[in-house]
């Protein structure tokens, strides 16, 4: 979880703001390394990692954009006109992040893996996910670096050994100005939020993140209806890592869902589904707005939700 108080407090340090990669120090590290987690694991998974054939759970766009191996094509470019790296690139730097700070953290890293990480032997996945942002980032004063890459998006890169997960790295689609030698990163005088690592746990079910095909398969079965357009990876609120972002899907008919928390009764053509595999809705309070701190001086800077991207959820089951 990226907490909200250690963002507002650590961007205000401009010393933490310079170095916030250096080892994954500062913000990368308080935020997603730093003990709690990213993911909740005493979730219990309802289909194992291996790829599922969901043929017979998608129609319209949805089964137009399966491949031969019918796996989903989802989105590999941000959409917003901004100048942004390539899913190529984001595997590159991906690359080079584990192996120019992986060492630093190999103790939590190791111990949330559950064994033994060769950070210079990993390679990326060929299948990169793009996370959106739910956030306006057409707002004027996002001038440093850290202000844009921290409220996303994000590809998401799992790096393998073999066929096995070892680490799931988040990489800023913004990361223009990151650079690389010999697999080591080179910073800008200015950065942060350029890069969150985290391990997968061997004893997981789930891929990390999720795959479409998971998402599709889970939610597909459990509420007895098609996904019908292709799925798209949404980030949550800026306070949680990217690595929990949610598959969105849009249904062939409307399902009746009950939240778990509420009791609340939702009639809905979209649902959404998370790292650990569960069903969850939009909340029905949603903020207009969230706060980020300008990282050198401290300044607040309020920006506001895009239209119909929520940022709080309510998990549900039907």
């Amino acid at each position: 979880m990226r907490q909200g108080s250690c963002v507002a407090a650590l961007a205000r340090d401009p010393d933490i703001a310079q170095h916030r990669q250096r080892g994954l120090a500062s913000l990368t590290l308080a935020i997603c390394l730093g003990g709690a987690g990213c993911t909740d694991p005493s979730q219990p998974a309802t289909k194992a990692r291996s790829a599922p054939d969901i043929r017979e759970f998608v129609a319209g766009a949805a089964a137009a954009s399966l491949d031969s191996a019918g796996r989903m094509v989802t989105a590999s470019q941000v959409s917003n006109g901004t100048e942004a790296i390539t899913a190529q690139r984001a595997a590159e730097l991906a690359t080079a992040a584990v192996r120019t700070f992986g060492s630093y953290r190999r103790p939590y890293l190791e111990k949330s893996f559950g064994g033994r990480i060769d950070f210079q032997s990993l390679q990326a996945d060929r299948r990169i996910f793009l996370a959106d942002s739910p956030l306006d980032q057409t707002v004027a004063g996002l001038v440093h670096p850290a202000f844009r890459k921290h409220i996303g998006p994000f590809f998401l890169v799992v790096m393998r050994d073999g066929t096995k997960q070892v680490l799931s790295v988040a990489v800023s689609a913004y990361d223009t100005d990151i650079g690389t030698r010999s697999d080591t990163i080179v910073f800008p005088t200015l950065h942060g939020d350029d890069f969150l690592i985290d391990a997968v746990s061997q004893s997981a079910q789930f891929e990390r993140p999720i795959s479409p095909e998971q998402a599709i398969w889970i939610a597909a079965r459990a509420l007895g209806t098609r996904v019908v357009t292709v799925p798209d990876l949404r980030l949550g609120d800026p306070q949680y890592a990217p690595q929990l972002a949610r598959w969105h899907l849009e249904l062939e008919q409307p399902v009746v869902v009950r939240g778990t928390h509420s009791g609340k009764q939702y009639t809905t053509s979209e649902i959404y589904v998370d790292s650990r595999g569960a069903l969850s809705v939009p909340a029905p309070n949603q903020i207009a707005v969230t706060v980020v701190y300008e990282p050198t001086s401290g300044r607040a800077l309020s920006i506001p939700r895009r239209e119909g991207w929520p940022l709080a959820f309510e998990e549900v089951v039907h």
